[in-house]
């Protein structure tokens, strides 16, 4: 994703076109929760607005462009330590690296294996036929 793809930043003064240290930090914080799904966005800021104390919800409602009352209840998700909220991996099934199995490498399961691909004598075996 190109930065000129990202939303813009609602802060007061990245709105105005004024260079400010914070700048490189609320497109780094733009582009990180573009790639988060939804419960995990609402997590990090509510984090991160927790982390800056008074007014952090506010900011990062401004920077994110999300509403006040999601940045809340990210809150209360994490006080409750996000009880009933899935720990393992978030990948849909069938995302990732296809398993050993799956491609057909084990003996008998491709059905083009039929041709016994140990060394029979010093060295490897001759090019293209692994």
């Amino acid at each position: 994703m190109a930065a000129s793809d990202l939303p813009p930043c609602g802060c007061d003064l990245c709105q105005q076109g004024v260079d400010h240290p914070e700048r490189d930090m609320h497109r780094q914080t733009i582009a990180l929760l573009s790639r988060l799904d939804e419960h995990q966005r609402r997590w990090f800021v509510a984090h991160e607005a927790q982390r800056l104390g008074y007014g952090g919800d506010r900011l990062l409602a401004q920077i994110t462009g999300m509403d006040e009352k999601t940045i809340r209840r990210g809150h209360s998700e994490l006080a409750a330590l996000l009880v009933g909220q899935p720990v393992a991996s978030m990948r849909a099934p069938g995302g990732g690296r296809p398993t050993f199995t799956h491609l057909g490498y084990a003996v008998g399961l491709h059905p083009g294996y039929h041709h016994d691909y140990r060394p029979k004598g010093r060295g490897l075996p001759p090019r293209g036929h692994l």
